[in-house]
């Protein structure tokens, strides 16, 4: 498909990969919409590219999303590729757990159900495009497991799966579905400082 002319809505497209995919697919003549939860890191990527829209929203609720849909129908209606990118990472010893549900309730809920809700909000609006497509972020972690990660791999195995099953159904239309799987990448996903390779 072709990479120039789109509306791209970009998760966590304000730092990390998302951010070095939103100066990419700006610079290739596409509009970008940047979807992110810290206002320090928005306030950071509109003052490298001033063109670059951003929203603020916790993708970890539901209710952030659905307004997110919203705003989007008022603000970006020509929107045609989501991009899932957002995601949070913690290391996770599972003979040791100090916090309760909802704290690692949080990472699947980034990382998959939000994944999984904003492809339910935006299908009819990208399926209605002439090139329409989804761009989802899963992880190499789906082909080797990283144990140190365990809520982290099983979140990126559902958005694979989930992923599988989305390009099948909609192999019949002209809406493309991608899945991509980094390597390690030396970004904050852990927070700030917990990687140094990649």
């Amino acid at each position: 498909m072709k990479l120039e002319n789109h509306h791209i809505l970009i998760t966590g497209g304000t730092s990390g990969i998302g951010f070095a995919l939103a100066k990419r697919f700006l610079d290739l003549g596409n509009e970008v919409l940047a979807v992110d939860f810290s206002e320090k890191n928005i306030e950071a990527a509109k003052k490298e590219r001033p063109e670059l829209l951003t929203y603020k929203a916790d993708l970890s609720a539901p209710a952030d999303r659905e307004a997110l849909k919203t705003w989007v129908d008022a603000n970006f209606s020509e929107l045609d590729i989501l991009f899932n990118d957002a995601g949070i990472q913690r290391w996770i010893n599972l003979q040791h757990l100090t916090h309760d549900w909802d704290w690692y309730h949080q990472e699947l809920a980034v990382n998959l159900e939000a994944q999984l809700h904003l492809t339910f909000l935006f299908l009819p609006q990208i399926t209605a495009q002439p090139n329409g497509a989804f761009i989802n972020i899963s992880s190499g972690l789906v082909i080797n497991n990283g144990a140190w990660v365990p809520i982290y791999a099983a979140s990126k195995y559902g958005v694979h799966g989930f992923t599988e099953a989305l390009r099948y159904q909609l192999q019949d239309t002209a809406t493309k579905v991608f899945e991509i799987m980094p390597p390690a990448v030396n970004t904050n996903l852990g927070g700030a400082g917990e990687h140094n390779y990649g």
